[in-house]
């Protein structure tokens, strides 16, 4: 029985690993996407934005 609950315990771990895993990799495709669209709209409508927030939006990119 022991043997049995520990075998059901490392599932449910790998189980959750491997959510936290899809999880991370979605928000870092969701950034990426954001930074695009974001960068799409600046050279869509430049007189829409300051020059301090194109400035900041480059600085980010920069960094990533």
């Amino acid at each position: 029985m022991k043997k049995v609950l520990r075998m059901f315990k490392s599932f449910l771990a790998r189980k959750k690993r491997k959510e936290t895993k899809e999880v991370t990799l979605t928000l870092e495709k969701r950034k990426k996407a954001h930074l695009k669209h974001q960068k799409e709209k600046i050279e869509k409508y430049p007189s829409k934005y300051p020059k301090i927030a194109k400035e900041t939006f480059y600085k980010k990119i920069e960094v990533e």
